[in-house]
């Protein structure tokens, strides 16, 4: 995390829920990144619909989703980046910004 914002890829900020807790969030170079990385994503989805089906494709998705939540519930981990980047969940106060630099809801994934 740290290497992550000392080149500017994130940024720490306290959470208005819990004190005692910070939030991790990308920058605008961050949101960069994850932009190209969504691109990556698409470009995979897209290949992998065409070779294994939407169908199946769907049924993946639903267990990789169950696993990350069994394994968030365990406390034992919690899901990689990648994971939350994959089914486009972001923490709430930590969602993509917009063109007017407000926060967009949670389901959005583009700027």
């Amino acid at each position: 995390m740290d290497y992550l914002e000392e080149h500017g890829y994130v940024e720490r900020r306290p959470d208005p829920t819990n004190r005692r807790a910070t939030l991790v969030c990308f920058t605008e170079r961050g949101w960069d990144e994850a932009d190209a990385c969504a691109k990556i994503l698409d470009q995979l989805d897209k290949e992998l619909t065409e070779r294994m089906g939407a169908e199946r494709l769907e049924q993946l998705r639903a267990l990789l989703a169950e696993a990350a939540a069994a394994l968030q519930a365990s406390k034992l981990a919690v899901p990689p980046p990648l994971l939350l980047l994959f089914f486009r969940t972001y923490p709430a106060d930590c969602h993509p910004p917009t063109a007017q630099g407000a926060a967009v809801s949670p389901a959005a994934v583009s700027r």
